[in-house]
């Protein structure tokens, strides 16, 4: 009876990937060995017989290594270079002024009162005799002759203001000039036959020489027609007469009335 080699089974707990191969080869070469000194030896019933079948070895290969588990690879570690901190400048020592040592002021000696020394006193030298000279007498001023006062300057009286006017000649001209205009006045012939009457009061200023330099509506009569009529009058009676004495130095103003009476002609 032939005893065949069986595998032993591998254990349960064996792990291809916590095992390295040496632990496999080491497993699978203790298998060989045993089997071929279980084949050399003699069986102990009988001689041996040709085995009635060939020996059969069975070789288990072993699995393929499993692959290396995917481990995160952690991130490139960057070295931070330490701060580098620049020592600051010293402070400069700050030296204390030295102490300043008073000088000892020295003590003034006293200086030796010298004795004054007595001169002896000078003898006066005589007076010269004054000479008796005989001078001539002083002259008796004669009398000053006084001076002129200085003569009193005569301040001229002013004029005598001339007299006033006499107002009499002023109503005198100007009644003068109403009948100078009256015997050049015409009736306008629309207010004769619309039986307009009425009187105009004008100022006029006449000039020394009788020139008539302005002529003015100081009242109207009520009527335009007669307004413009007297003016007319007025400005066409040529050189006026001079104005009376008195009234002669400045241009003289005076007021004439212009009647308008129907039937006068």
């Amino acid at each position: 009876m032939s005893t065949l080699a069986t595998a032993a089974p591998l254990p349960s707990s064996w792990d291809p990937s916590t095992t390295g191969w040496r632990a496999l080869s080491a497993l699978l070469a203790s298998l060989l060995i045993h089997g071929a000194l279980l084949l050399a030896l003699p069986d102990r019933h009988g001689p041996a017989r040709p085995h009635d079948h060939p020996l059969m070895a069975f070789i288990v290969a072993s699995p393929a290594p499993a692959p290396p588990p995917d481990f995160p690879v952690p991130p490139p570690v960057v070295e931070v270079p330490p701060p580098v901190f620049s020592p600051a400048p010293p402070e400069p020592l700050v030296q204390p002024p030295p102490e300043t040592v008073p000088t000892p002021t020295p003590t003034p000696k006293p200086t030796p009162k010298l004795k004054p020394q007595t001169k002896p006193n000078p003898r006066p030298a005589p007076a010269p005799t004054p000479e008796h000279v005989v001078g001539l007498p002083a002259p008796i001023p004669g009398p000053q002759p006084q001076s002129a006062p200085p003569p009193v300057p005569v301040v001229a009286a002013p004029p005598p203001p001339p007299p006033p006017p006499d107002p009499r000649l002023l109503e005198r001209y100007g009644d003068e000039l109403s009948r100078r205009f009256a015997r050049s006045q015409t009736y306008p012939r629309l207010a004769q036959l619309r039986g307009w009457q009425g009187e105009v009061l004008l100022q006029l200023t006449v000039a020394a020489t009788g020139d008539l330099l302005s002529v003015r509506i100081l009242r109207s009569s009520g009527h335009e027609v007669l307004d413009r009529h007297a003016i007319a009058l007025v400005e066409g009676s040529g050189t006026l007469p001079r104005p009376p004495a008195g009234f002669d130095k400045d241009d003289l103003r005076i007021t004439v009335p212009v009647r308008y009476r129907l039937g006068s002609g």
